[in-house]
Protein backbone atom coordinates (compact mmCIF):
# COMPACT_ATOMS: atom_id res chain seq x y z
CA UNK A 1 0.00 0.00 0.00
CA UNK A 2 1.33 3.49 -0.99
CA UNK A 3 1.87 5.24 2.56
CA UNK A 4 1.40 8.67 1.06
CA UNK A 5 -2.28 6.84 0.73
CA UNK A 6 -4.44 5.67 -2.06
CA UNK A 7 -5.09 8.67 -3.68
CA UNK A 8 -1.49 10.07 -3.87
CA UNK A 9 -0.23 10.83 -7.62
CA UNK A 10 3.14 10.02 -8.95
CA UNK A 11 3.86 12.71 -11.78
CA UNK A 12 6.76 10.66 -12.75
CA UNK A 13 4.11 8.33 -13.98
CA UNK A 14 1.75 10.05 -15.36
CA UNK A 15 1.69 10.25 -19.39
CA UNK A 16 2.59 12.83 -21.15
CA UNK A 17 -0.75 13.55 -23.06
CA UNK A 18 -4.29 12.86 -22.27
CA UNK A 19 -6.72 13.02 -25.15
CA UNK A 20 -10.51 13.36 -24.33
CA UNK A 21 -13.24 13.24 -26.59
CA UNK A 22 -15.76 15.16 -24.84
CA UNK A 23 -19.67 16.26 -27.11
CA UNK A 24 -20.22 19.60 -28.45
CA UNK A 25 -22.26 21.04 -25.69
CA UNK A 26 -19.66 20.62 -23.10
CA UNK A 27 -16.87 22.13 -25.35
CA UNK A 28 -18.86 24.94 -25.71
CA UNK A 29 -19.56 25.49 -22.12
CA UNK A 30 -15.89 25.04 -22.09
CA UNK A 31 -15.44 27.62 -23.98
CA UNK A 32 -17.75 30.05 -23.08
CA UNK A 33 -16.03 29.40 -19.27
CA UNK A 34 -13.20 29.98 -20.53
CA UNK A 35 -13.90 33.36 -22.46
CA UNK A 36 -15.51 34.56 -19.01
CA UNK A 37 -12.85 33.54 -16.65
CA UNK A 38 -9.79 34.44 -18.72
CA UNK A 39 -8.23 31.02 -18.03
CA UNK A 40 -7.75 28.05 -20.88
CA UNK A 41 -9.95 25.51 -21.60
CA UNK A 42 -7.30 22.85 -20.55
CA UNK A 43 -6.86 24.68 -16.94
CA UNK A 44 -10.94 23.99 -16.74
CA UNK A 45 -11.27 20.85 -17.65
CA UNK A 46 -8.05 19.51 -14.99
CA UNK A 47 -9.90 21.56 -11.99
CA UNK A 48 -13.06 19.58 -12.92
CA UNK A 49 -11.26 16.40 -12.85
CA UNK A 50 -9.57 17.69 -9.71
CA UNK A 51 -12.71 18.09 -8.02
CA UNK A 52 -14.41 15.10 -9.07
CA UNK A 53 -11.46 13.05 -7.99
CA UNK A 54 -11.59 15.41 -4.61
CA UNK A 55 -15.55 14.12 -4.42
CA UNK A 56 -14.78 10.29 -4.93
CA UNK A 57 -11.89 10.85 -2.06
CA UNK A 58 -14.76 12.19 -0.04
CA UNK A 59 -17.41 9.83 -0.87
CA UNK A 60 -14.79 7.11 -0.24
CA UNK A 61 -13.52 8.28 3.35
CA UNK A 62 -17.23 8.47 4.60
CA UNK A 63 -17.78 5.28 3.56
CA UNK A 64 -15.09 3.70 5.48
CA UNK A 65 -15.98 5.62 8.78
CA UNK A 66 -19.00 4.57 8.49
CA UNK A 67 -20.89 7.29 6.84
CA UNK A 68 -20.69 9.98 9.94
CA UNK A 69 -19.14 13.16 9.24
Amino acid sequence: MNPAGPWQIDPTRLPQQVELDLPAEVMDWLQKRSAQSGRSVSELILELIDQGLQQRRDAAQEDASGGTN
